[in-house]
């Protein structure tokens, strides 16, 4: 595994950023470090099936290829943001400034403790 990279400015003031959810429950937005692989597969391990069903089928658990995909974030052209409600991961949202585009992909996976609450 390779070492983790130094934190951004972007990513050091998202670890300052505390949200309340619909519920009143306080929600710590934070950055994925890079060597927090066993957070992203225990985060998707918890998911529901139909939650983890990617490329037409079902993954049981990440391939470690992607994997270490979703962890090597740089902080500048892939960002991961994890929300933590307690000790609980209550999601990991990311985007990714993709090569040769003018945009970026957002996506946001909300764990089961959040999914479907609120409006």
């Amino acid at each position: 595994m390779a070492a983790p990279r130094a934190v951004t400015a972007a990513q050091a003031a998202i670890g300052r950023v505390t949200a309340l959810a619909a519920d009143d429950t306080a929600v710590r937005l934070r950055p994925l470090r890079s060597d927090e692989q066993n957070l992203v597969a225990a985060f998707v391990a918890g998911l529901s099936a139909q939650s983890r069903c990617r490329f037409l089928q079902a993954l049981p658990r990440l391939p470690q290829r992607l994997l270490r995909y979703l962890a090597d974030v740089d902080g500048r052209r892939h960002v991961a943001v994890v929300a933590e409600a307690g000790d609980q991961i209550a999601g990991i949202a990311r985007f990714l400034v993709l090569p040769g585009e003018l945009g970026a992909v957002m996506a946001w996976r909300p764990a089961a403790l959040v999914a479907g609450a609120g409006s």
